[in-house]
């Protein structure tokens, strides 16, 4: 299967090329749809975690590479299966939704591996 990779999102079934981030903010916006699923890898800059209006869990993340960096979501139940991987400085890779929260690229996390 091929893939195509866009600051480090990978998109099954497409020829492969790479673009950055700061780039190709808009190019990016334009390839990649609310809720395609996508794999982004690099260094776990950041992990902000904060309580749900029902006390649960929950983190907001920064990942980043040598050119850019993406804003992540981790709801809690994934929270709760992966809260031990999420340290700073660790490099992973991490599949989820691509969502344009707030008019900028995020992710919505669902599996994370580290690397």
């Amino acid at each position: 299967m091929k893939t195509k990779t866009i600051f480090n999102f990978a998109l099954a079934g497409v020829a492969a090329f790479s673009l950055t981030l700061t780039s190709c903010n808009k190019q990016v916006k334009e390839i990649l749809r609310d809720g395609m699923m996508t794999i982004v890898y690099g260094l776990l800059e950041e992990v902000k975690p904060i309580a749900t209006k029902k006390g649960d869990k929950m983190a907001f993340i920064k990942l980043s590479d040598y050119t850019s960096s993406v804003e992540g979501v981790v709801f809690p139940r994934t929270l709760r299966e992966y809260e031990k991987m999420l340290v700073p400085d660790t490099c992973v890779a991490i599949k989820g939704k691509f969502s344009l929260r707030n008019g900028s690229p995020s992710i919505i996390v669902e599996k994370l591996k580290v690397l």
